[in-house]
C-alpha cells in the first residue's frame, strides 16, 4: 500500500514553526507480520517527547521507520513539515553510526582471546538486530571480524522482534550435523541449539538422538500427534530420566518434581521421591510365619 506524498507549505516570516515530527496514520511491518498498526502522533519543534509501552508494543519500530530503517506499508512521516527521504535519512544515520563505531568502540578484556579460542573447536553465530552493515563495523572495530562462522542480523530471520527468530534461526544455520559436539557436549550454560529434520525421518531423527549423547538427565517433545508422542517415548525411553510431554525440560522442583539421570548423568536417583530416600537406608525384609509349616514342599511341588 502506497501513501501519495504531502507537499509542506514553505514557513513565512513570522508563522508558526512546523512540528519536528509528525506520524499520520503510520503502518509498518516486518515481513507479512504486522508491527505497527495506524500511529499518529505529533512532536512540536523544542519538545522532547519519550515513548513508553510495554516489551513488544513497538516503541523500537517507531524509531525505525522514523529514521528511515524500515519502510512504511501506509501512512506519512513528515519532519521539520518534510516528507521522509527514506533514503537519505537511512544513509545519513549509517554514516554517522560507522563513523562512531568505528571511533571508540573496543571488546570487553579477553573476549578477543575467547572468541578465537572457541573459533578453533567450536562454529560461532552472531545474532542482532541492527543491520549487517553496523554489525559487521562492530566487529571490525572489536577486533573480531573473523570469527563467526554464522552472522544473522535485521532481515535475516522471518520474525525478527519481538518474537527470537534471530537466535533461531542462527542456531539453525549452525546445527545441520545432528553428531555436531553442540549437540552432545553437556554446557553449563544458556546455549540454544537447533537441528533441521525432514517431516519423514522423524523415527530416523529419533534414533539417532537416543544414544547422540553419553547424558540421560532430562528431555521433552512438544507435539499434537499421539503417534509421534508414543513413538518418542518409546524410542527415547533410555535416554533422559526425566522425560516431559508439552512441558518445559526442568529440574527438580521441590515438593513438586523428583529429578534424576541416567548414563553419565548418575544412577537415575529421583531427588526429592521416596526412591532417593532408600539410597540412604538400609533396607531390611522380615517375614513371620504364625502357623507353623506341616511339610517342606511348596504348592508348586506338587
Amino acid at each position: 500500500m502506497t501513501t501519495e506524498a504531502a507537499t509542506a507549505a514553505p514557513t513565512r516570516p513570522g508563522a508558526a514553526e512546523p512540528p519536528a515530527l509528525e506520524l499520520v496514520h503510520v503502518s509498518a511491518a516486518y515481513g507479512p507480520y504486522r508491527a505497527l498498526f495506524d500511529v499518529s502522533f505529533t512532536v512540536p519543534a523544542g519538545v522532547i517527547v519519550a515513548l513508553l509501552g510495554s516489551n513488544g508494543a513497538g516503541k523500537s519500530t517507531v524509531a525505525r521507520v522514523v529514521s528511515g530503517l524500515l519502510p512504511v506499508t501506509s501512512g506519512s512521516i513528515r519532519i521539520g513539515g518534510h516528507e521522509l527521504d527514506e533514503a537519505m535519512v537511512t544513509a545519513e544515520i549509517y554514516d554517522a553510526v560507522l563513523v562512531n563505531v568505528g571511533g571508540g568502540l573496543r571488546a570487553m578484556d579477553g573476549a578477543v582471546e575467547l572468541l578465537e579460542t572457541l573459533h578453533g573447536t567450536r562454529a560461532l553465530a552472531i545474532a542482532s538486530n541492527g543491520s549487517i552493515e553496523t554489525v559487521a563495523a562492530s566487529l571490525r572495530a572489536a577486533g573480531i571480524p573473523d570469527v563467526f562462522d554464522v552472522t544473522v542480523a535485521l532481515g535475516g530471520a522471518l520474525r525478527p522482534k519481538p518474537e527470537p527468530d534471530l537466535y533461531v534461526e542462527a542456531c539453525r544455520r549452525l546445527g545441520e550435523d545432528p553428531a555436531d559436539a553442540i549437540f552432545t557436549t553437556e554446557y553449563f550454560g544458556p546455549i540454544l541449539a537447533v537441528h533441521v529434520y525432514p517431516d519423514d525421518a522423524y523415527a530416523q531423527m529419533l534414533t539417532q538422538a537416543a544414544d547422540a549423547t553419553p547424558y540421560a538427565l532430562t528431555g521433552a517433545i512438544l507435539a499434537t500427534d499421539r503417534q509421534a508422542i508414543a513413538q518418542a517415548t518409546d524410542l527415547l525411553r533410555y535416554s533422559a530420566g526425566n522425560f516431559y510431554i508439552n512441558d518445559k525440560p526442568t529440574g527438580a522442583v521441590v515438593g513438586q518434581q523428583p529429578f534424576g539421570g541416567a548414563r553419565a548423568s548418575g544412577t537415575d536417583d529421583k531427588a526429592g521421591s521416596i526412591f532417593n530416600l532408600t539410597r540412604w537406608v538400609s533396607t531390611r525384609a522380615i517375614k513371620e510365619l504364625f502357623v507353623p509349616p506341616s511339610d517342606y514342599r511348596y504348592p508348586h511341588m506338587g
